[in-house]
């Protein structure tokens, strides 16, 4: 598990991976041939779409799957928490 929590520090330094900061790593699992990822956005609020102003109240939380090409044999899944927001 040495390496699961390495490889979650890693990803979580926003000086490292600077472009991953609205992220946070929950779990990283190797399974086999398959590297299994937990992410939830972290970010506290978002723009509408439609009116472009800022909320933070959240209507509803769902998951999406991200899945890449596999890389040196092993698949990489990622399992993304995502948040939607209500429009004030």
């Amino acid at each position: 598990m040495m390496r699961s929590f390495a490889l979650r520090s890693l990803l979580s330094s926003d000086a490292v991976l600077p472009h991953l900061a609205g992220l946070r790593i929950d779990d990283v699992v190797r399974s086999g041939l398959s590297i299994r990822t937990a992410v939830t956005t972290r970010v506290p609020e978002a723009l509408c779409p439609v009116c472009e102003s800022p909320s933070r109240r959240v209507h509803s939380r769902y998951g999406r799957r991200l899945a890449d090409p596999p890389v040196s044999g092993q698949e990489v899944l990622i399992h993304l928490g995502v948040r939607q927001f209500f429009c004030e």
